[in-house]
């Protein structure tokens, strides 16, 4: 589902390649683990399978970055978001609306999907990650934990079929990385592609 095929990436003004001469395979049902000390290239790593890299931030690319078996440079970002669905560390920064349904919504309302299949899919998604109780709540007022899960159910919300957290237990307590871990097996178990960086 995910593949990075002898990648080499270069930022614009940069000198040398944040990656160089990469294989990375993430297959469906299969959870991988990506470690390594701060700058030495996860992040990029990250942007190279969702599209980000090169699409956004320009730069030069050598190899294949694939998905479902189509090169990243061959969709548009918005083609590659509905495959892929990519949860940062602080997932705040995702956040573009102000109560936990709005911001599940908010993604299938910007593509357009009916009203009554953006009301089932946001309903289901918040009911799999325990947040229905609190959908009328303000984002804002929650905790690191269901901050996440919100971004974790506005992604989910879309179907993806691959999903990529960068440093996800970073901001959580060891209760709510328990839950993390959980919901990642239960989704593996169905037959996502997961990387965890």
């Amino acid at each position: 589902m995910l593949r990075l095929d002898s990648v080499s990436y270069t930022y614009p003004q940069a000198a040398t390649p944040a990656v160089a001469d990469v294989n990375l395979a993430v297959r469906p049902g299969q959870l991988v683990l990506c470690t390594g000390r701060s700058g030495c290239g996860k992040s990029t790593l990250v942007r190279l399978l969702n599209g980000l890299a090169p699409q956004y931030y320009h730069g030069f690319l050598t190899g294949r970055a694939l998905i479902d078996g189509h090169d990243t440079r061959e969709r548009s970002l918005t083609e590659i978001s509905a495959l892929v669905g990519t949860l940062f560390q602080n997932p705040e920064t995702q956040f573009f609306a102000l109560t936990v349904e709005d911001e599940a919504a908010v993604s299938l309302e910007c593509r357009g999907v009916e009203s009554s299949v953006c009301v089932t899919a946001v309903r289901n998604a918040l009911k799999e990650l325990g947040l229905e109780n609190l959908a009328a709540q303000s984002v804002l007022k929650l905790s690191e934990g269901q901050k996440q899960k919100v971004g974790l159910a506005s992604i989910l919300s879309q179907g993806p079929r691959a999903l990529i957290l960068d440093e996800p237990s970073a901001n959580l307590d060891p209760e709510a990385t328990e839950d993390l871990a959980r919901k990642l097996a239960e989704l593996k178990a169905r037959g996502m592609a997961i990387l965890v960086v």
